[in-house]
């Protein structure tokens, strides 16, 4: 027995009209975090503002309890959301390393670390944001995000020195003086444009310091990643 058409036609809508509704709600999503990664960048954890955030996102503030409860929930969905960004780019760029040598490899994952923080500067001002003793959202990221990063990024600095590839010294020291590098230009682009004049940091300017990283730890300039 042939199907009817006007009978699929008529059960195929309330599908379309669920992908719909499905597609505006992961758009509402997104437009809400990215509201509350700058109120959270700006004010911190303690001075944010839900009803800010809506009207940064142009939404009514009750859709932010909607689609994450409360104000810890969107912090924790904020700081979760960009920084999976962040580990997502470092195992990417371990994917498309075109050494073997972890001096290459720390390399690559290093200029990846350095282009993401310049275009999104925002992602560290929330977490200096809560640099503060006793602070439980602290724990928070220092056990989902903060020590895994240092874990294996230690580890490579360890195999680097090795090799004879990056600068010798304590490779904890080492780590946070390059978390400091990655993300101090970055985050100091207000001051920057203000001191300098500079509206934003050209790719030539992020070149030039990408060299300067190179030049000042990397002993041994394998050339695969300059």
């Amino acid at each position: 027995m042939a199907s009817n058409p006007a009978i699929k036609t008529i059960n195929q809508r309330p599908q379309t009209r669920l992908r719909a509704e499905q597609s505006r709600a992961l758009e509402t999503r997104e437009t809400i975090l990215n509201a509350a990664l700058e109120e959270f960048g700006e004010y911190g954890f303690e001075g944010a503002n839900v009803r800010r955030i809506a009207q940064r996102a142009g939404i009514k503030h009750q859709l932010i309890g909607y689609h994450f409860g409360s104000k810890d929930d969107l912090w924790q969905e904020t700081a979760s959301h960009f920084l999976s960004d962040a580990l997502d780019l470092i195992t990417r760029a371990g994917r498309e390393s075109r050494s073997g040598t972890a001096t290459d490899l720390l390399k690559q994952e290093l200029r990846a670390m350095l282009g993401f923080h310049f275009s999104n500067p925002k992602i560290q001002r929330l977490v200096m944001q809560e640099l503060i003793p006793g602070n439980p959202r602290l724990t928070w990221l220092v056990n989902g995000f903060l020590r895994p990063i240092r874990k294996s990024q230690t580890a490579l600095l360890d195999a680097a020195q090795d090799e004879g590839g990056l600068v010798d010294g304590d490779t904890m020291l080492i780590f946070y003086l390059l978390v400091g590098i990655v993300t101090i230009v970055p985050t100091m682009q207000e001051e920057i444009r203000q001191n300098t004049g500079l509206a934003t940091i050209p790719d030539k300017t992020l070149d030039e310091y990408w060299a300067l990283i190179e030049r000042l730890l990397f002993p041994v300039n394998r050339g695969s990643t300059g």
